[in-house]
This record gives structure tokens, sequence and C-alpha cells, in this order.
């Protein structure tokens, strides 16, 4: 390309020399010679006086450009640039020389316009080289592709200025420093929408490294997604002044090591503006900016969003340094090892204003790490919802031997979280860390955030013996609270608000309110009624003082109760932490009274309370009230606690069941009454089989030989003890030996319970109360009837009479005998209530009716009087009987006596000598079942003290040995093994001292089974043996 270059006194302008133009009068040529003296190898001419202006267009332009910017002497260059323009090498500006680039186009920043002027390094030496207090300016350009083998990949510059408006840097990349620009000894400034784009610095700097230089960045400059895989992912300056100001934005900027946008080394940095960080990381220190012996003040909206540190300071790292924050500056969600927001180093820093939210650390500090400061000083700074191993907002730590002075004024502290010092922790080891008119609300010591190893020896002693402490503060240096409010803070272990293993030099006008413990899992907090003030403030400021008579009058308390935590109730699971009395999760088999309630109880029949956390689901379906053992609406009691439905299958099974009993009893009663009122006629009829008297006589005769009476008694009230043991313990059996005993029930004749079984009439425990005892008298005064009708009908013999009066007496004594056992204990239960932590007393025996009313009053003056009748009366009235006629119970030829027959029920059993045991066996059974309802009712203590009162009456047996057949010393042994192995298995189980499986439980089972159906066999075999004996003795009469 030909250039047309021409010279007035205003300037000299080159242009092409397209074709033949006219040329102007006062035109010098000169383009030829410096043509001629470059051809010829002649030093470069001097710069030539004026502006020098150009186009360029091509590659050519660009390297005639080069050329003539090699001249000496300094000039001055105006250069438009049109278009993308590749340069085979960098523009030397030097020797004083001022070189002004401006692109054509005005909108170099949109990748949609036409025309962009672009200076195309093609990944050539650099772009501009900059030196020798020359001047370069760029406007409206984008610099591309510069790669310097060395530093400044577009621009280097040394001992110059250098200014940029509404410029773009892409893709630039240095070996050294600076992947963009690279600044020595120079000045450079930076406005008006200029962009540094996906630079790269192998070195420092990956958008611009400066030293010893200063530095002006303002008006909507960005730097995004820079990078340096050394220090400083946007800027690295080493002793340079760095102002920014109005709208800079550094944006996805990385650095290998320290600085994720900006490293400053010994320099200074002023931001205005609102300048944003966003998005930057940092694999060592300093996601944001990393700043070491450097004064850093940070003025009006600064934010920092974002970034992240693998090392210390996810938004900033700071070490030896004055920083300075006054403003609405933000710190929201960054991240880093230590100080998720700040980590400050041996640091004076003052911030006033400005919020941290939603940082964290892996270590401490969610917000903001001090280590060594010597003076911090936050005034109207909120912290918000950070987090961290130690110091949820704030950790503070210093062994230094210059003292350390840290004072928070008018802060508010929310929400924020770590395992010790929710919000502030802080260990020093001298200076003072003053709160003043702050407030701590909604801070939590105790979160699962992995402990690091990273603290003094002497704090890590004190934390092996209290961990996930102090709410707010966990301090061990010199405190002082004036003005501040702690509420709804919560701490693990200690400390509610303030752990202090340090000393609380000051507390005025200090406020605690609502803070809680937030217990590990296995322990759940409760509130736990204080007796004065001081002693609560020693656990919500734990250790705050030498003893609770210290803390200061200043302190006040707003609470009536103190939090304290303590291992999860027996029945209960806590698994996560933060549990509470009103969130403990009820096991299954267990009951409390409401979610505030602290007692739990093992309910009679585990398949009745199905736990959970809600009250209103403790039971299950059919079971509602106290231990979930009151049947609810259209269900009826069955045995062992259990209730069934009064509708479908169930209520036929449950009517089928009933039904049968009834029929039986009635049966054996129209039996019985038709053999009470028969007529006597001594032994003929029974010798003339031929006539229906005479099958009748001979059946009757039958039956009363088939029917062991003491044998029946025996098994009849070891049953009785066995079946009745349950409901006196509170207590359920293993499922197959509970099954088996509750077929045994009908031996206690519970007429009430028949007809609640059947869902015929649901009756309560007053109903039953007055069935089991009217319904004996009613018995006895149908025995008075048939004796009335038996007596008239013989009435012409009185050996007929006297039969009858025998048989009358004998049948009221086996109902008295039959009864004594179920109506005495009914009636002991009637005094027996069990009053529950919500201060109700329920009726033991049914927990749906309660004692503190007028109806339970006249009960328990109805059962008073039965006791009378039935458990003293009865026992009385058969020792005055026997007592009347000792004489002639101890004769050998008792069985002759007259006098004694109407009473051989109570006697023929045994020995002459032991003519009286029958009373002993009624005590027995009055002890076991009737007074062991008062003995410590549904503990295992109970259980032991009867099995001991078994064990007593087992030895008073067998040192009387009073039975006269050995067969019945034999079988009552039997029983009483039976009912003392019985109790001991429900021991064993109760206290659940055994550590079996159920292999061995069982096998206990089968045992027990096994022993009470031998005693069965042992009835039927013996009313065989009778029955034969009676054959025999009959066929021999006749």
């Amino acid at each position: 390309m030909l250039l047309h270059v021409w010279s007035t006194k205003k300037s000299i302008r080159i242009v092409p020399l397209l074709g033949l133009v006219e040329v102007p009068p006062c035109v010098v040529r000169i383009a030829a010679c410096a043509l001629l003296l470059s051809a010829a190898g002649v030093e470069s001419a001097a710069c030539a006086a004026g502006v020098v202006q150009a186009d360029v267009t091509s590659a050519a332009d660009a390297e005639a450009l080069v050329s003539m910017l090699s001249c000496t002497g300094g000039g001055v260059f105006d250069v438009q640039w049109t278009g993308s323009v590749p340069i085979a090498e960098p523009f030397n500006v030097s020797g004083g020389s001022s070189l002004t680039v401006t692109g054509a186009s005005s909108s170099v920043l949109d990748d949609n316009s036409s025309g962009v002027a672009v200076v195309d390094g093609q990944g050539n030496d650099g772009i501009f080289d900059v030196s020798g207090a020359s001047t370069l300016s760029l406007n409206n350009l984008i610099l591309a592709g510069g790669n310097s083998s060395t530093d400044g990949g577009a621009i280097h510059v040394t001992g110059a200025d250098v200014f940029v408006t509404d410029c773009g840097f892409q893709n630039n990349s240095a070996t050294g420093y600076g992947g963009a620009v690279y600044g020595n000894n120079s000045r450079v400034a930076i406005s008006d929408t200029v962009a540094f784009t996906s630079n790269l610095a192998i070195g420092d700097g990956g958008a611009m490294y400066t030293d010893s230089s200063s530095i002006a960045i303002q008006d909507n400059v960005t730097f995004d997604g820079n990078a340096a895989e050394n220090r400083g992912g946007a800027i690295r300056g080493s002793f340079s002044n760095f102002t920014v100001d109005d709208a800079v934005r550094f944006t996805n900027n990385t650095s290998v090591k320290n600085g994720g946008a900006i490293n400053s080394w010994f320099s200074k940095f002023t931001f205005r503006g609102d300048p944003v960080f966003d998005n930057n990381a940092a694999a060592g220190d300093g996601g944001g900016i990393s700043a070491y012996q450097t004064d850093l003040t940070i003025f009006d909206g600064l934010a920092f969003v974002n970034n992240s540190a693998g090392g210390y300071g996810g938004a900033l790292d700071v070490a030896v340094c004055v920083i300075i924050i006054d403003g609405d500056a933000a710190f929201h969600g960054n991240l880093a090892k230590d100080g998720g927001a700040i980590f400050l180093y041996q640091a004076v820093a003052h911030l006033r204003g400005g919020s941290f939210s939603d940082n964290s650390a892996v270590q401490s500090g969610g917000a903001m790490s001090l280590s060594q400061p010597t003076e911090v000083t936050l005034y109207g700074v909120l912290f918000v919802s950070n987090t961290a191993d130690i110091g949820g907002a704030i950790a503070l730590t210093s062994t230094g031997e210059e003292p350390t002075q840290f004072e928070a004024c008018t802060c508010t502290f929310d929400s924020n979280s770590a395992v010790d010092g929710g919000a502030l922790y802080m260990s020093t080891n001298g200076g003072m860390e003053v709160v003043r008119n702050c407030n701590f609300y909604g801070n939590r010591a105790g979160e699962s955030i992995e402990r690091k190893a990273s603290r003094t020896d002497d704090v890590q002693a004190a934390l092996q013996r209290v961990e996930i402490s102090g709410g707010t503060i966990f301090h061990t240096g010199h405190l002082g609270m004036i003005e501040t409010v702690f509420a709804s803070n919560e701490a693990g272990q200690d400390g509610t608000a303030v752990f202090s293993m340090g000393v609380v030099q000051k507390a005025l006008n200090v406020a605690f309110a609502s803070n809680t413990l937030n217990c590990p899992p296995g322990e759940n907090a409760y509130d736990k009624e204080a007796e004065d003030d001081s002693c609560r403030f020693e656990l919500a400021c734990a250790r705050c003082s030498a003893d609770c008579d210290a803390i200061p009058s200043s302190v006040t308390m707003a609470d009536s109760t103190i939090p304290v935590c303590v291992e999860s109730m027996e029945g209960t699971k806590a698994s996560s932490s933060g549990t509470t009395v009103a969130t403990l999760d009820l096991q299954e088999g267990y009951y409390r009274t409401s979610a505030e309630s602290q007692v739990v109880v093992e309910c009679y029949l585990t398949s009745a309370c199905a736990g959970g956390t809600d009250p209103k689901n403790y039971c299950a379906d059919g079971y509602e009230g106290p231990y979930c053992s009151v049947c609810a609406d259209g269900y009826a009691p069955g045995t062992a606690y259990q209730c069934h439905e009064c509708s479908g299958t169930s209520m036929g099974s449950a009517v089928g069941v009933a039904a049968a009993v009834v029929a039986v009893v009635l049966l054996m009663v129209a039996v019985v009454a038709a053999d009470l009122v028969r007529v006597v006629d001594g032994d003929d009829s029974i010798k003339d089989a031929r006539t229906l008297k005479g099958r009748l006589s001979r059946f009757h005769a039958f039956v009363v030989t088939a029917f062991p009476l003491t044998t029946v008694k025996i098994v009849v009230v070891a049953w009785q003890i066995i079946t009745q043991f349950g409901a006196i313990a509170g207590f359920v059996y293993p499922e197959e030996y509970q099954d088996f005993l509750n077929a045994l029930t009908p031996v206690n004749l519970d007429i009430g319970f028949i007809l609640s079984y059947s869902c015929v009439v649901i009756t309560d425990f007053f109903d039953r109360l007055l069935i089991a005892t009217i319904g004996p008298v009613v018995v006895l005064a149908l025995l008075a009837l048939t004796f009335v009708v038996g007596r008239k009908r013989n009435i012409d013999s009185e050996a007929a009479v006297r039969a009858v009066k025998n048989k009358h007496l004998s049948a009221a004594l086996f109902v008295m005998f039959f009864i004594y056992s179920s109506v005495s204990f009914t009636v002991f239960q009637t005094f027996v209530c069990d009053t529950l932590d919500d201060g109700v007393s329920y009726l033991r025996a049914d927990y749906s009716l309660t004692c503190d009313t007028p109806r339970y009053g006249a009960f328990r003056g109805y059962a008073a009087v039965m006791v009378c009748v039935y458990p003293i009366g009865i026992p009385a009235t058969f020792a005055w009987l026997l007592g009347s006629n000792r004489q002639d119970l101890q004769k050998a030829d008792r069985d002759r006596l007259a006098n004694l027959q109407p009473l051989g029920d109570l006697w023929e059993a045994y020995k002459p000598s032991r003519y009286y045991y029958e009373i002993i066996e009624y005590v027995r059974r009055i002890v076991l079942t009737g007074v062991a309802v008062f003995v410590l009712p549904g503990s295992s203590a109970q259980m032991a003290v009867v099995l001991l009162l078994a064990v007593v009456f087992l030895f008073i047996s067998e040192s009387l040995s009073p039975f006269t057949k050995k067969i019945d010393m034999a079988l009552y042994r039997w029983g009483n093994g039976v009912v003392l192995a019985s109790i001991y298995v429900a021991l064993l189980l109760k206290v659940n001292v055994s550590e079996e499986g159920s292999e061995t439980l069982s096998a206990f089972v089968v045992v027990l089974i096994l022993a009470n159906v031998c005693m069965a066999i042992t009835l039927v075999v013996q009313s065989f043996l009778l029955v034969r004996e009676w054959r025999s003795s009959t066929v021999s009469a006749r």
C-alpha cells in the first residue's frame, strides 16, 4: 500500500494513495523518504511534529503503524481502527510518544454489532508495549488473542500511562504475569464499560498485574472468567495503589493459589460505588480478595456473593493489614475452610454497617474468622444464618503476647449456628472482648458440622469436658456484655446463651429470654423450675461467675424455668439433635399423658400403645385413656387388657365364647339344684338300678365320686392366683402363656367380665364390683330356697333332712371357696388408685374411672363394708367354726362324728393335727391376690414381694405337711411350684435382667404350660381312679 503523507501547521495526515490525487500546495512529501530510509537500513527518523493521524483497516495498515511508531523523540499519534484487523507484531509506544487508538464502532462489547473494531493479536507476542514515559489511550476497541511469552498478553506498560475506555480484553494470555495487562511503575486508568473476559496468566494476575503502579478502575468495568495459575484470578497488585469505583464487577474469576479475583501485596485498595464480587474462587486463600500488608478501604455498597476459597476467607483473606468497611457492604453465600466471608490475620479491622448472611466455614467463623488480630471494631453489622464448626458468625483466636481488643456495638446476630459458639467463638489470652447494645436471636450451638483438630491445646482440653456449648458466645478470655439481649438461642449442652471459660468482667443491663438447649441425639431438653434468678443466669451464661451470688443484679432473666439436657427416657427415641420433650418419639408399648409429660410408662399391653409424636395417636385403634388401657366406643374389654370390636366376626366370636361359658354354668347349676332338692331314700334306689330313681341316684353317686374335691380345690386355687397375678402386677405374659391363662379365666367366675366381653352390656369396674359382691349373696339365697324345698320334700325322715342340710352346707362352702379369691381381689382393687403426672387420680382396676368423684367415694365406702363380709368375714367364720370344734377335729375317729360332717369340706383333706390349715390356705390366697394389690402397684418390687410371700407359704406348707393323702400333698407342692415359677418368670421379664434370646423364653413358656397341664392331668387321673374304685365297690355290694 502506498501512503500519501502531508503536513500542515496543525497536523500530518497519511492516507492511501488510490490513483492520481491532486496534492495540496503546502504538502511536503515525506512518505517516500521514510520508505527509502527504512529500505537502506538507516536508523529511525525523528517523529514528526504535531499530531499524526492514521486509519487502520488492514494488516498492512497495522504493519505500517508499527513502523511509524518506531520514530524517536516522541510523537503524537491518533489512529482510527476499523473492523477486525490482525497484527503480526506488537505496537511499541516509547520515547515519550502518545498513541490514541479509537475504534470506528461505538458498540465494541456487543458481539452482534457489525464493524466492531478488534485488535487481533493472533496469539503472537503481545499487542501493545508501552514504556519510556509514553501514553497509550484506547477507546471502543476489543483487544483479543494477545499472547505474551513474558508479561502482559495485551498490554505491557513500564514507566508509562495507559488510559482505557469502552474496551474489551478477550482471551489474552501471558506465560508470566498479567494475562491482559501488565503494569510496572505506571499509571493505568480503566473506565466506561470495559470488560476483561477469559484472560489467562500462567503466573499472577489473570487479567491484570501491576507493580509499583497507580490504578483507577471505574464506571461499569467487569472482570469475568479470568484465571491465574498462581495468584490473582483477575488482578494481582504489588506495591500499588488501586481505586475501584462505580459498578465494577468481578465474576467467575479463579486462581490456583490466593485471590480468586484480586491478590494484593503491600498495596492499597479503595472501593467505592457498589462494586460486586460474585462467584470468584481460589484454591488457596481469598476467594474474592487476598491481601497482605495492604490498606483495604471499602465504602458504599460493595457486595461479595458466592465466592469461595479452599483455605482462608471465602470473600476476603486479609493478613497484616488495615481494613475499613464503611457502608452497606453485603457478604452472602461465601464459603471457606476458615472465615466463610472474611479471614483476618494480625489485622486491624473496622466495619460499620453491612450484613453477613448465609456464609459458611468448614472450621471457624462462618462470617468472619479473626486470628491474632490487634483491634477489631464492628458497628451496626447484621449477621444472619452463618454457619461454622466454631463461631457460627465470628471466631476470634489469639495466643500472641499482644492483647486483642474486640468490640461489637449495635450489632445483630440472628440464626447463626456452630458446634461451639453459635454466634461468637472467642479464645484469647489477653485483651478485652465487648458486646455492647447487641441483640442475639435464634443462634444455635450444636450443629452437626465436622469438628477439626485445629485449636489450641487449652481449648481442646476444655472441649473434652464440655462440647457443643455457648448458644451465642463461647469465650476463654475477658468478656464484657453491656445493654445486650440474648433471646431464643440454643446450645447443645451448656450455656444456652453464653459459655465462659474465661472471665466475665462486666455484665450491665443484660437480658436473657427463652434460650434453650439443642440436645444431641439420644438426649432431649426439658424446662426445669428454677429457684432463683442467679442460678437461671448461671445456666444461660454457663461458668460466667464463680458462684450464683456474684451475678450482677442488672442481669435479668425473663423465664421462670431453665432448660436441661437429659438422656432420653426409656421408651422414647431422640434420633436427631434438637429434640425436646414435646418432640420425643414415643416407642411402641409406651405411654405418657401428654406431649409435655416427662414421665413415660410402659403399657400393660404392648400392642395397645402405638407410640409416635402425636398424643392423639399414642393409642392403637380401639384403645384410649391412660396406658391405652380403656376400650374405645364400639369396643369391649377382653382378657389381658385386650379390646375387641363389638361388630362383625369379632363380636360373633365373643358372644359364642360367652354363651358357651354361660351354658356350662347353667347346666351345672341345674344339675346341682336338682340334686339338692331330690328326695333322699338311702341306698335302696341305688341298689335297684332298674328304676328311674335308681338310675338318677346312681348317676349322682358317680358324679360325687368322680369329683375329687381336694384335688379340684388345689388346682383351682393355683389357677386363680396365676390368672389374677397379671392384673395385680399390671403385667402381660408372653403371648403363648398368656393365651393359655386366658383360657383358664372362667375359674374366677367374673360374671361382669363375661357380660362386657360378649358386648351384651358394657360394664365398668363399679358394675363388676356390685355383681361380684351381690352375686354370691344371690347364689346363697338360691341355696336357701333349695334347702327349704329339699327339707320339705324330705320332712318325713330326720336322716334325710340332715343329709339335705349337709349337702347345702357343703355347696355353700364350695361356693364361698370358689368366689373367695376373685371377690376379695375385686373388693381390694377398689382402694388402689394411680395418680399420673397430669395430677388426675385413676382407679387402677379401670382407668375410665377417677378417684376424685362422689361416685367413687360411695363405692369406696361400699367396698369397705364388703371387706368385712368377704376377705375378712369368710375366713373368720371358718376359723370360728373350726375353733369351736377343735377338740373333736383332732380325734382319730372324727369321720364318724355327726357334728363335724357339715364342715367336712374344711377339714377332711387335712391331718387331725392340721385341721386348721384351710384357714392358712385362705390367708395365702388373700395375701397373694387381694393384699398384694397395695404393695407398690405395677412395680418389679411388687412382684418381688409377692414372690417372697409365695416362698414363705411354700415353706409353711412343707413344714406342716398338712394333707392326709400323699398325692394331695404332692399336687399342692406342684401347684405352689407353678405359682412360684410364673411369678419368677414375670419378675425376670419385668426387670429385663435376662439376656437370653427368644428360644430360651419360648422354653420357659413351654415348661410353664406343661406344668399347668400336669395339674389338670393329675385331676383327670385321680377322677378316673376314684370312679374305678367306686365301680369295684358297687359290684362287690351287689
